[in-house]
């Protein structure tokens, strides 16, 4: 950023600067539109001016970005490499006391140099800044950074990161993180002033190094440079391997559950059920305008058409040939078999079973389906998820609705505020006790009910660089990944303060063009340790990867970044589910059901 300018650089979210925060309700009410501010159309002149200037400045900066080069590789069948993660920092008891090493130190130390790398002057009033240091001794070398902030007659923060290498240990690495934070008048003292000068950079940070309290007790932890190759590669990926190819045009999408049992819903107005395994046709039913469908555990199907029509079908397996009889509900009061395609309010895009499969929720509009039972609502639904076998929960415009259902009646129990947002996605955890919710406004909300109560506390993500569209907890409920815009976020669920989240990176270099990179959607597989999150994403407006995360294996950043461990080419329109216990995946396309590509996972010990 160049000295004397304004640019808008500095609070546009580009997807890099994630962050968790108080959840907080920017904007209540009925939204209106205001009146212009001005007269003018198109902006003032010289305005529009300088936000010609600064979106061309952007362009250019962003052209000549430097960008990480990725290894090349005389493999054929890897399209795409990216860099490798480093080991992992493991806590340690070690104890990281700077004084005690100096004083043990008998010699001149061979070189000492402060960095500062920026700071904000607003004294008396405030000052922030941000400082390293590098210091070499014979028996050891050390790097630091600081960031200190003190804002006058409210608090005063410092945030510490320590590294040191001892030489007769140089085979690893003690990094030290702390967080000290308090009050003005433990700053400055109880009869302080707020007008007050405190010296210089150093001696500022060192009165509030040593009179002000930890936030959190300080980490220490170590990073073991030797054997990196075995801790980096927990996962082996194997080339696609030929199954067998069954084409059937037009395929719009598909569900894999149990059984090995694939449903695909075809643009020709038909559902088929294939068993992946072998290709085979086991059964097909013809249904107009499919746009969603599910399969439950008892291998029933679940269908909404553009009619406002959800169908319920049953598949034959050993234990039933399906002899029970397929059932009809609709959302609209016109014939099933009206050719003519229903407005956009009776298109049901959202269907789901619950997790026993005797229970199933649609959402068509601004209405919800509950075994049959429609209730309405003030706004659009834009997805619908069970919390148990007795509640369902439902996003749409402003909040998030817990609905009960029981004895032929729907009951709405409690509604999650989140003000003037539309609510785009909705992810709940196994145990019912967390669910998070993604926003049009760029932002993710974590829901978390108190133990032995219905009270429900909230947590925002922020910074995201586009509307959360897709929302997913890992089988085991220890992680929550979010997609917004070219955002990919894996966090904790029961994340600490201070404890880095993931940002899953795909981006990359090619022929010589730095390529944007668009997630489409992701899929969990959780395997033995590790946890494997596969994503279909769009390069440079045409080219199509699915890319394999191992999101154990990240490098030191924040946030910590993970890359695939392998990209795999697919067209557009092409679906993907994890089979055989999550370790292998499946494709199949909109040119034909093309089974034929099967990555086998393995890993190193």
């Amino acid at each position: 950023m160049k000295r004397g300018r304004v640019t808008d650089s500095s609070i546009q979210p580009n997807g890099m600067s994630l962050y968790q925060s108080p959840a907080d309700n920017l904007a209540d009410g009925r939204v209106q539109l205001r009146q212009p501010l001005c007269k003018c159309v198109g902006g003032r002149t010289p305005c529009a001016g300088i936000a010609r200037s600064i979106e061309n400045e952007k362009k250019i900066l962003n052209n000549n970005r430097s960008v990480q080069s990725m290894p090349k590789t005389n493999d054929s069948r890897d399209h795409l490499v990216f860099p490798l993660p480093i080991g992992s920092w493991v806590p340690t008891d070690e104890t990281f006391d700077m004084e005690e090493l100096l004083k043990t130190e008998t010699v001149p130390l061979h070189y000492t140099q402060p960095v500062l790398f920026w700071v904000q002057n607003l004294d008396p009033q405030s000052y922030s800044s941000l400082t390293g240091h590098v210091l070499v001794a014979k028996r050891f070398v050390v790097a630091s950074i600081r960031c200190f902030v003190r804002v006058n007659g409210v608090s005063v923060r410092i945030l510490d990161s320590k590294f040191i290498i001892h030489k007769d240990r140089c085979n690893e690495i003690l990094r030290e993180r702390s967080w000290k934070e308090g009050t003005w008048a433990e700053y400055a003292g109880t009869e302080a002033m707020n007008w007050m000068d405190f010296g210089t950079d150093k001696e500022q940070s060192s009165r509030a190094a040593k009179r002000l309290k930890h936030k959190i007790p300080p980490v220490v932890e170590k990073l073991s440079l030797e054997n990196r190759n075995l801790q980096i590669h927990h996962s082996v990926v194997r080339t696609p391997t030929k199954v067998y190819t069954k084409a059937i045009d037009g395929c719009c999408g598909g569900s894999l559950k149990y059984n090995g049992i694939l449903a695909v819903g075809l643009q020709l107005d038909k559902i088929i059920s294939i068993d992946w395994q072998t290709g085979n046709t086991l059964w097909e039913r013809n249904v107009i305008g499919v746009l969603s469908l599910d399969i439950s555990f008892g291998n029933k199907v679940l269908v909404g058409d553009d009619r406002g029509g959800v169908h319920v079908f049953h598949l034959p397996c050993a234990t039933n040939d399906s002899q029970e009889t397929d059932t009809y509900f609709s959302f609209s009061k016109k014939d099933r078999f009206s050719v003519q395609v229903q407005s956009s309010s009776m298109w049901v895009e959202r269907v789901s079973w619950s997790e026993n499969g005797m229970h199933f929720v649609a959402a068509a509009g601004k209405q919800v389906m509950i075994d049959g039972i429609v209730m309405n609502h003030e706004a659009t639904v834009y997805s619908v998820e069970f919390l148990r076998n007795e509640q369902v929960a439902v996003a749409l415009y402003g909040g998030l609705l817990l609905v009960s259902f029981g004895d032929g009646v729907l009951k709405l129990d409690k509604k999650l505020d989140i003000g003037s947002a539309a609510v785009l996605a909705c992810a709940v955890s196994s145990d019912a006790d967390s669910i998070a919710i993604g926003c049009l406004d760029k932002r993710v909300r974590v829901f978390q009910r108190s133990k032995g109560s219905d009270d429900w506390s909230a947590r925002d993500w922020v910074g995201f660089n586009g509307a959360v569209t897709s929302l997913s907890y890992d089988g085991e409920d220890e992680y929550l990944a979010a997609l917004g815009g070219s955002t990919l976020l894996v966090t904790r669920r029961d994340i600490k303060a201070g404890e880095i989240p993931v940002l899953c990176c795909a981006t990359m270099e090619e022929s010589g063009k730095n390529s944007e990179v668009k997630y489409e959607s992701f899929l969990w597989s959780n395997t033995g340790q590790f946890n494997f999150l596969m994503v279909a994403a769009v390069h440079g407006g045409d080219s199509r990867y699915l890319h394999l995360f191992d999101i154990n294996a990240t490098n030191d950043t924040v946030l910590r970044k993970s890359y695939p461990v392998k990209s795999i080419p697919i067209e557009k329109g092409d679906h993907f589910a994890f089979t055989n216990g999550g370790k292998c995946i499946l494709l199949w396309g909109r040119e034909g059901v093309s089974l034929t590509k099967i990555v086998k996972l393995e890993w190193l010990h």
